[in-house]
C-alpha cells in the first residue's frame, strides 16, 4: 500500500435493497468484494488486507448487530491508514437504484455526487 489511506466500504441494507449491485459494481471498480463475513473477523480481514475492500453485512452475517457493525466502523475510522465508509442500499425503483449506484460511483459523469468511490 502507498501512502494513500486504504479503502474499505461497508456496505449494507434490506433484503432487495442492491446490496448485491452496489458490490458488483465496487468489484467492477476494483474492490475486493466479500460478502458476509462473520462480523468478529471484520476487523482482522482489514488489517491484514492490501487491497481496497467492499464487505457486505446484513442480518445474513454470523454474529450481526446493527450497533456492532456501527462500532466497528468508529474503530476502522481510528486508524488512519484505513478510509472506511458505511452505504446504506435502498432500493425503491430498480431502473432508478441501477442509475443511482452509477451515479454514486463515479460512473455517470453527467451528475456528479458529492463524494463518488473510484
Amino acid at each position: 500500500m502507498t501512502g494513500d489511506r486504504q479503502r474499505v466500504v461497508l456496505v449494507t441494507g434490506l433484503s432487495g435493497g442492491g446490496k448485491r449491485s452496489v458490490m458488483h459494481e465496487l468489484e467492477d471498480l476494483g474492490y475486493e468484494a466479500v460478502d458476509n463475513p462473520p462480523l468478529p473477523m471484520l476487523e482482522e480481514m482489514v488489517s491484514r488486507s492490501e487491497q481496497r475492500l467492499a464487505i457486505g453485512v446484513d442480518g445474513r452475517t454470523r454474529g450481526f448487530d446493527a450497533s456492532e457493525v456501527l462500532q466497528t466502523l468508529k474503530r476502522l475510522q481510528v486508524n488512519p491508514a484505513l478510509r472506511p465508509e458505511l452505504v446504506y442500499a435502498c432500493q425503491y425503483d430498480r431502473s432508478e437504484q441501477d442509475h443511482r449506484v452509477r451515479r454514486q460511483l463515479g460512473r455517470d459523469r453527467a451528475e456528479q455526487c458529492p463524494d463518488p468511490v473510484r
